[in-house]
């Protein structure tokens, strides 16, 4: 009747959401890309002299995105208010004032800090403020962005993160190109073979509803068994 008729005009109204291999990372290519922002591989002589500055803000991104599953938009409204260094822990404001606590290992929230000592006392970002927790580098001036109207250090815009990750993707050889998205997914993917349930798994990834969770679900449905470890039972 008329009501299937609809169903099948909405659903062509979505378009095909279906996840494939190609939208995850596999571990291999994700230890090489935090391998590489380390170093100093494929730099001009001027890029490696400033590598230092910017190395831990860049391995901190990757490192929100892949071990955290931050999305892009989480990361640039990052401020220093939802920071506690001391706690381990992050507050990100999520869509809708949703907001979520993500807790991180000694060794992420060390290098989230090194980083953040590593700006120029001058420009840092003055801690529990509105100052943006990542900041923008100027290659020409050789130190992180300060804007004098907003008395406050220039927010890294999502732009110039998704070609920080373009670049760095390029640096590790990994031969084809990988976004935030992927890595994103691959997080997500992680948390639903550990078992985690739908309630969870939606507020952790500041979802509005379990409908963002099917594809993933329906992914691993399709995966050969190879791909699910430790899951046994049905």
């Amino acid at each position: 009747g008329i009501d299937s008729l609809l169903d099948e005009f909405h659903l062509s109204l979505i378009p095909d959401q279906s996840l494939s291999d190609k939208d995850f990372i596999t571990a291999t290519e994700e230890k090489h890309l935090k391998q590489t922002i380390l170093s100093t591989k494929g730099l001009t002589e001027r890029q490696a002299k400033y590598r230092p500055l910017i190395m831990d803000r860049n391995a901190c991104i990757i490192n929100l995105v892949v071990n955290y599953g931050l999305s892009l938009q989480e990361l640039v409204s990052l401020n220093m208010s939802h920071m506690q260094f001391a706690r381990n822990t992050l507050i990100a404001p999520g869509e809708d004032g949703v907001t979520r606590s993500v807790f991180f290992t000694d060794k992420d929230t060390q290098q989230l800090y090194k980083y953040y000592t590593t700006i120029p006392e001058p420009v840092r970002p003055r801690q529990h403020t509105d100052n943006p927790l990542f900041v923008a580098f100027d290659f020409n001036r050789g130190t992180y962005r300060w804007v004098y109207e907003n008395d406050a250090p220039k927010t890294l815009s999502e732009v110039a993160i998704q070609k920080m990750i373009r670049l760095e993707v390029k640096r590790a050889d990994l031969n084809r190109r990988i976004s935030a998205q992927q890595m994103r997914n691959t997080f997500i993917l992680r948390l639903i073979k550990q078992g985690i349930n739908e309630d969870e798994l939606v507020s952790r990834m500041g979802f509005k509803t379990k409908i963002s969770l099917k594809r993933y679900f329906r992914y691993l449905q399709q995966v050969p068994l190879k791909h699910v470890q430790n899951n046994t039972t049905d």
